[in-house]
Protein backbone atom coordinates (compact mmCIF):
# COMPACT_ATOMS: atom_id res chain seq x y z
CA UNK A 1 0.00 0.00 0.00
CA UNK A 2 1.81 3.14 -1.10
CA UNK A 3 2.08 6.59 0.18
CA UNK A 4 0.94 5.09 3.64
CA UNK A 5 2.39 7.24 6.79
CA UNK A 6 0.27 5.87 9.29
CA UNK A 7 -2.37 3.39 9.65
CA UNK A 8 -5.17 2.13 12.29
CA UNK A 9 -7.86 -0.29 12.21
CA UNK A 10 -11.35 0.60 13.62
CA UNK A 11 -15.09 -1.14 13.28
CA UNK A 12 -13.64 -3.11 10.31
CA UNK A 13 -12.19 -0.27 8.38
CA UNK A 14 -8.65 0.53 7.71
CA UNK A 15 -7.83 4.21 8.33
CA UNK A 16 -4.70 5.27 6.42
CA UNK A 17 -2.63 8.85 7.00
CA UNK A 18 -1.04 9.14 3.89
CA UNK A 19 1.94 11.43 4.94
CA UNK A 20 2.66 13.05 8.02
CA UNK A 21 1.40 16.33 7.15
CA UNK A 22 -1.83 15.59 5.00
CA UNK A 23 -5.02 16.67 6.03
CA UNK A 24 -7.25 13.91 5.49
CA UNK A 25 -7.28 10.01 6.06
CA UNK A 26 -8.18 7.79 3.37
CA UNK A 27 -10.66 4.88 4.54
CA UNK A 28 -10.70 1.32 2.78
CA UNK A 29 -12.57 -1.71 4.13
CA UNK A 30 -10.28 -3.43 6.47
CA UNK A 31 -11.40 -6.92 4.74
CA UNK A 32 -10.82 -5.95 1.17
CA UNK A 33 -9.63 -2.84 0.86
CA UNK A 34 -12.01 -1.35 -1.32
CA UNK A 35 -12.46 2.52 -1.13
CA UNK A 36 -14.86 3.95 1.36
CA UNK A 37 -14.00 7.51 0.50
CA UNK A 38 -11.85 10.28 3.05
CA UNK A 39 -12.27 12.14 6.55
CA UNK A 40 -11.18 15.67 6.41
CA UNK A 41 -8.60 16.90 9.35
CA UNK A 42 -9.58 20.47 9.25
CA UNK A 43 -6.18 21.32 10.69
CA UNK A 44 -2.90 23.24 9.54
CA UNK A 45 1.12 22.97 9.97
CA UNK A 46 0.85 19.18 10.89
CA UNK A 47 3.41 17.07 11.57
CA UNK A 48 1.81 14.05 12.52
CA UNK A 49 4.03 11.33 14.42
CA UNK A 50 1.72 8.76 14.90
CA UNK A 51 -2.03 7.53 14.92
CA UNK A 52 -4.08 4.49 16.63
CA UNK A 53 -7.75 3.91 17.50
CA UNK A 54 -9.65 3.41 20.29
CA UNK A 55 -12.79 1.13 20.09
CA UNK A 56 -14.43 1.80 22.86
CA UNK A 57 -14.62 5.30 22.25
CA UNK A 58 -15.30 5.46 18.69
CA UNK A 59 -12.33 7.51 18.02
CA UNK A 60 -8.81 7.77 16.59
CA UNK A 61 -6.09 9.89 17.76
CA UNK A 62 -3.15 11.62 16.18
CA UNK A 63 -0.11 13.02 17.49
CA UNK A 64 1.04 16.44 16.09
CA UNK A 65 4.95 16.73 17.63
CA UNK A 66 5.38 20.16 15.87
CA UNK A 67 7.96 20.74 19.07
CA UNK A 68 10.60 18.61 17.32
CA UNK A 69 11.68 21.89 15.01
CA UNK A 70 9.70 24.45 16.61
CA UNK A 71 8.36 26.05 20.09
CA UNK A 72 5.07 25.66 19.33
CA UNK A 73 3.31 22.74 22.02
CA UNK A 74 2.82 18.97 20.99
CA UNK A 75 -1.13 18.23 20.57
CA UNK A 76 -3.02 15.33 20.40
CA UNK A 77 -6.00 15.49 17.68
CA UNK A 78 -8.78 13.27 18.90
CA UNK A 79 -11.28 12.43 15.51
CA UNK A 80 -14.39 10.97 16.84
CA UNK A 81 -16.38 9.63 14.03
CA UNK A 82 -20.01 8.66 15.45
CA UNK A 83 -21.09 11.14 15.99
CA UNK A 84 -18.12 13.11 13.89
CA UNK A 85 -16.27 15.52 16.03
CA UNK A 86 -13.24 16.94 16.48
CA UNK A 87 -10.90 18.24 19.58
CA UNK A 88 -7.62 18.37 20.55
CA UNK A 89 -5.36 19.15 23.46
CA UNK A 90 -1.67 20.13 23.87
CA UNK A 91 1.15 18.11 25.64
CA UNK A 92 4.27 20.40 26.91
CA UNK A 93 6.49 17.68 25.71
CA UNK A 94 7.60 15.67 22.78
CA UNK A 95 5.49 12.64 21.65
CA UNK A 96 7.15 10.07 19.58
CA UNK A 97 4.36 7.04 19.54
CA UNK A 98 0.61 6.15 20.84
CA UNK A 99 -1.86 3.79 21.81
CA UNK A 100 -4.04 2.97 23.44
CA UNK A 101 -4.41 0.78 26.47
CA UNK A 102 -6.90 -2.24 27.81
CA UNK A 103 -8.71 0.77 29.82
CA UNK A 104 -9.32 2.81 27.41
CA UNK A 105 -6.34 5.95 28.18
CA UNK A 106 -3.92 6.82 25.42
CA UNK A 107 -0.53 5.80 26.07
CA UNK A 108 1.72 8.48 24.66
CA UNK A 109 5.48 7.65 25.16
CA UNK A 110 6.86 11.26 25.78
CA UNK A 111 10.17 13.25 25.39
CA UNK A 112 13.10 14.24 23.78
CA UNK A 113 15.84 13.39 26.66
CA UNK A 114 14.91 11.57 29.79
CA UNK A 115 11.73 9.50 28.22
CA UNK A 116 8.45 9.11 30.24
CA UNK A 117 4.80 7.16 29.30
CA UNK A 118 2.20 9.63 30.15
CA UNK A 119 -1.74 7.81 30.38
CA UNK A 120 -4.48 10.57 29.23
CA UNK A 121 -8.11 10.05 29.45
CA UNK A 122 -9.93 10.28 26.35
CA UNK A 123 -10.46 14.03 27.22
CA UNK A 124 -7.06 14.76 27.28
CA UNK A 125 -6.42 15.29 31.22
CA UNK A 126 -3.40 13.26 32.34
CA UNK A 127 -3.91 10.59 34.27
CA UNK A 128 -0.25 8.61 35.12
CA UNK A 129 3.07 9.18 34.55
CA UNK A 130 5.09 6.21 33.68
CA UNK A 131 9.05 7.67 34.63
CA UNK A 132 11.64 5.43 32.61
CA UNK A 133 14.63 4.25 33.88
CA UNK A 134 18.16 5.98 32.74
CA UNK A 135 19.58 3.47 31.17
CA UNK A 136 16.51 2.89 28.81
CA UNK A 137 18.08 5.23 26.25
CA UNK A 138 16.36 6.14 22.75
CA UNK A 139 12.84 4.91 23.61
CA UNK A 140 11.25 4.33 19.85
CA UNK A 141 7.50 2.46 21.42
CA UNK A 142 5.55 1.35 24.07
CA UNK A 143 2.78 -0.83 24.44
CA UNK A 144 0.47 -1.60 27.19
CA UNK A 145 1.28 -5.89 28.00
CA UNK A 146 -1.07 -6.01 30.88
CA UNK A 147 -2.48 -3.23 33.38
CA UNK A 148 0.31 -1.96 35.22
CA UNK A 149 3.10 -3.33 32.38
CA UNK A 150 4.34 -2.08 29.51
CA UNK A 151 6.70 -2.86 26.73
CA UNK A 152 9.16 -0.36 25.22
CA UNK A 153 11.73 -0.75 22.34
CA UNK A 154 14.55 1.31 22.54
CA UNK A 155 17.91 1.55 20.68
CA UNK A 156 18.94 4.03 17.80
CA UNK A 157 22.96 4.60 18.07
CA UNK A 158 25.92 1.73 18.21
CA UNK A 159 26.27 2.83 21.56
CA UNK A 160 23.05 2.15 22.97
CA UNK A 161 21.38 -0.83 24.69
CA UNK A 162 18.87 -1.98 21.72
CA UNK A 163 16.31 -4.57 23.66
CA UNK A 164 12.48 -4.68 24.14
CA UNK A 165 11.62 -4.19 27.91
CA UNK A 166 8.75 -5.18 30.16
CA UNK A 167 8.21 -2.49 32.62
CA UNK A 168 6.02 -1.96 36.13
CA UNK A 169 4.27 1.72 36.71
CA UNK A 170 7.16 2.60 38.85
CA UNK A 171 9.49 2.04 35.24
CA UNK A 172 11.20 -0.49 36.83
CA UNK A 173 12.82 -2.97 34.04
CA UNK A 174 11.48 -6.45 34.89
CA UNK A 175 12.49 -8.70 31.27
CA UNK A 176 14.63 -7.92 28.83
CA UNK A 177 15.08 -9.53 24.96
CA UNK A 178 18.54 -7.92 23.73
CA UNK A 179 21.68 -6.28 24.25
CA UNK A 180 24.40 -4.85 22.26
CA UNK A 181 23.73 -4.06 18.68
CA UNK A 182 23.58 -6.90 16.21
CA UNK A 183 21.61 -8.83 13.81
CA UNK A 184 22.08 -12.25 15.27
CA UNK A 185 18.66 -13.76 16.60
CA UNK A 186 18.74 -13.03 20.24
CA UNK A 187 20.07 -9.37 19.62
CA UNK A 188 18.12 -6.64 17.76
CA UNK A 189 19.30 -3.85 15.80
CA UNK A 190 17.13 -0.60 15.86
CA UNK A 191 13.79 -2.04 17.50
CA UNK A 192 11.84 0.46 15.86
CA UNK A 193 8.11 -0.43 17.21
CA UNK A 194 6.39 -2.77 19.07
CA UNK A 195 3.04 -4.29 18.80
CA UNK A 196 0.50 -6.83 20.87
CA UNK A 197 -1.78 -9.33 19.38
CA UNK A 198 -4.85 -10.69 21.51
CA UNK A 199 -2.44 -13.49 22.42
CA UNK A 200 -0.50 -12.02 23.63
CA UNK A 201 2.67 -11.99 21.66
CA UNK A 202 4.79 -9.38 21.28
CA UNK A 203 6.18 -8.02 17.96
CA UNK A 204 9.53 -6.19 17.08
CA UNK A 205 9.86 -4.66 14.18
CA UNK A 206 13.71 -3.72 13.48
CA UNK A 207 14.66 -0.50 11.08
CA UNK A 208 18.59 -1.69 10.06
CA UNK A 209 17.88 -5.60 10.08
CA UNK A 210 14.52 -5.52 7.48
CA UNK A 211 13.02 -7.99 10.07
CA UNK A 212 9.90 -9.03 12.40
CA UNK A 213 10.91 -10.54 15.46
CA UNK A 214 7.84 -12.66 17.90
CA UNK A 215 8.06 -12.93 21.06
CA UNK A 216 6.20 -14.70 24.28
CA UNK A 217 4.69 -12.09 26.82
CA UNK A 218 8.24 -13.22 28.88
CA UNK A 219 10.25 -12.00 25.84
CA UNK A 220 11.34 -15.57 24.75
CA UNK A 221 11.97 -15.96 21.28
CA UNK A 222 8.89 -17.84 18.84
CA UNK A 223 9.79 -16.81 15.33
CA UNK A 224 12.17 -14.35 13.32
CA UNK A 225 10.52 -13.40 10.13
CA UNK A 226 12.82 -11.74 7.26
CA UNK A 227 12.85 -9.34 4.59
CA UNK A 228 9.33 -7.67 5.43
CA UNK A 229 10.15 -4.56 3.71
CA UNK A 230 10.11 -4.02 -0.54
CA UNK A 231 12.88 -5.09 -1.93
CA UNK A 232 15.26 -1.91 -1.57
CA UNK A 233 18.66 -1.33 0.02
CA UNK A 234 17.22 2.29 0.93
CA UNK A 235 13.83 1.21 2.79
CA UNK A 236 13.65 0.90 6.49
CA UNK A 237 11.06 -0.24 8.81
CA UNK A 238 9.68 2.18 11.03
CA UNK A 239 6.08 1.31 12.39
CA UNK A 240 3.76 -1.85 13.07
CA UNK A 241 0.07 -2.25 13.27
CA UNK A 242 -2.01 -5.52 13.90
CA UNK A 243 -5.73 -6.13 12.79
CA UNK A 244 -6.70 -8.63 15.75
CA UNK A 245 -9.58 -9.63 14.19
CA UNK A 246 -8.26 -10.22 10.59
CA UNK A 247 -5.10 -11.39 11.91
CA UNK A 248 -2.80 -8.97 9.35
CA UNK A 249 0.14 -7.13 10.65
CA UNK A 250 0.79 -3.87 8.65
CA UNK A 251 4.52 -2.48 8.46
CA UNK A 252 5.22 0.92 7.90
CA UNK A 253 8.08 1.57 6.12
CA UNK A 254 10.11 5.02 4.68
CA UNK A 255 13.06 5.62 2.11
CA UNK A 256 14.47 8.93 1.53
CA UNK A 257 17.12 9.07 -1.26
CA UNK A 258 18.13 10.75 -4.47
CA UNK A 259 15.88 8.64 -6.20
CA UNK A 260 12.54 8.21 -3.82
CA UNK A 261 12.30 11.33 -2.25
CA UNK A 262 10.76 10.90 1.68
CA UNK A 263 8.67 8.31 0.62
CA UNK A 264 6.54 5.63 2.53
CA UNK A 265 4.50 2.60 2.66
CA UNK A 266 3.15 -0.03 3.94
CA UNK A 267 3.32 -3.88 3.72
CA UNK A 268 0.99 -6.62 4.92
CA UNK A 269 1.33 -9.33 6.24
CA UNK A 270 -0.90 -12.57 7.27
CA UNK A 271 -0.18 -13.85 10.75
Amino acid sequence: MKQAWAVSVLDKELFVLPSSNSTQLNVYDAADYTSHGFINIPITSNNFVDMTACGFYHCLYLADSKQRWTNENTRVVRLQLLPSKLNEWKVDDTINAVSVTSAHYLLALCGAVSEKLNLFTTDGVLHMTVELQPDLMSVNSAMELMPGKFVVAHGKESRDLHRVCVVNRKGKVLRTYGRFQGSYRTLLSYPTDVAIDKDGFVYVVEEKCNRLIVLTSELDSVQCISDVLPVDDNWSCRGLKIDKDLRRIYVRSEVSSRRHRSESCVTILEM
